[in-house]
């Protein structure tokens, strides 16, 4: 067996926990200068399992699409930037792996990606500058497919994991996300899966929203629990999936302010933002906390109120939130999920 056979066996290890006697750094490199040749990544780290674009197997063209290099990969399925035939568009491709489809069942895959249809369909006709909906959602021989515009940048993510935000640039880009969700919880739409990840940073530095309407296709949501709950998602979630999306989304935006801010998400017990980083401002603590709170009727009341107070933050203006006992509370014995 061949270290490239072993190491594709081995989908959910990285290159550091492949064993020593068998790994062969030559042969290693020789076959990342190939991947990249065919436009894949140089990270064969990640499940590939029941993927039909694994690295072996990579073919320059899915249906009508040409493939151009891997963008990334996780749970879901592999992404690529793509060009459509018999256009001049530039997509970013993501295949979603067979095993979730099959784990999830057709009929109920299938009923989740007309939601997705709807929701990115809605999206676009509100044509919002800062969300990135789906263009083509389809199947191809099998394998279902979920196309949005391309936007070079990089993730939120990728941006706090080289250096925390400072308090304007972070409630910049926090406004600017809470106005584009506020735009679509006013037509009934719901991300549900704000996080940084999901947020891209353009060339200009402004924030697009991706990822809109994925959501149902990620996984089995009555799986959830406190153990596997997301530092992004609300608490009421794990209790009852069904909860409030609009308060839960509150929470889903502090938290991501909160992670621009210090560095890293909210744990069960939140710490003040300043106390992690003490060049956090005060007003920016007291919104980010707000947010932050178990019971959903403490939070702001809409997601419009919170962009309202980030934009007095900016205007130097009083904030509407205050500080109050409960700050005490939260930072003491915070509730365990669920």
């Amino acid at each position: 067996m061949t270290t490239f056979t072993r190491m594709k066996n081995l989908t959910e290890k990285r290159k550091f926990e492949f064993p020593d006697e068998l790994f062969d750094e030559a042969e290693f490199n020789r076959l990342v200068s190939f991947s990249k040749s065919l436009g894949e990544s140089s990270t064969l780290g990640g499940s590939t399992l029941g993927d039909p674009l694994s690295v072996e197997t990579l073919p320059r063209k899915f249906g009508k699409f040409n493939l151009m290099r891997l963008l990334g990969h996780g749970k879901t399925g592999r992404t690529y930037l793509a060009h459509e035939d018999g256009t001049t568009r530039e997509v970013a491709l993501k295949t979603i792996h067979r095993e979730l489809v099959h784990r999830t069942g057709i009929a109920e895959f299938e009923k989740r990606l007309e939601q997705l249809r709807l929701e990115s369909t809605s999206a676009r006709v509100i044509d919002l500058d800062s969300v990135l909906p789906a263009v083509q959602i389809g199947e191809i021989d099998g394998d279902y497919f979920i196309a949005t515009q391309y936007v070079k940048g990089k993730s939120l993510a990728r941006l706090i994991n080289s250096n925390t935000l400072s308090n304007r640039q972070a409630a910049k880009t926090i406004r600017r996300i809470a106005d584009s969700i506020q735009s679509l919880h006013r037509i009934g739409i719901y991300h549900r899966d704000i996080q940084p990840e999901n947020i891209l940073l353009d060339e200009s530095n402004r924030p697009q929203i991706l990822e809109l309407g994925a959501w149902p296709l990620k996984a089995n949501r009555t799986n959830q629990n406190a153990n596997t709950c997301s530092p992004f998602q609300a608490p009421e979630l794990v209790a009852d999936p069904d909860s409030s999306p609009a308060t839960a989304e509150i929470w889903s935006i502090g938290a991501t302010l909160y992670n621009c801010l210090v560095g890293e998400p909210p744990q069960d017990v939140v710490q003040p933002p300043r106390k992690l980083n003490p060049r956090v401002a005060k007003d920016l603590e007291t919104i980010c906390l707000k947010c932050l709170q178990k019971k959903p009727a403490q939070r702001y009341s809409s997601v419009a109120e919170l962009a309202e107070d980030l934009e007095l933050f900016l205007e130097y203006q009083p904030i509407k939130a205050v500080p109050s006992g409960w700050f005490a509370r939260l930072v003491g014995k915070f509730s365990q999920r669920g």
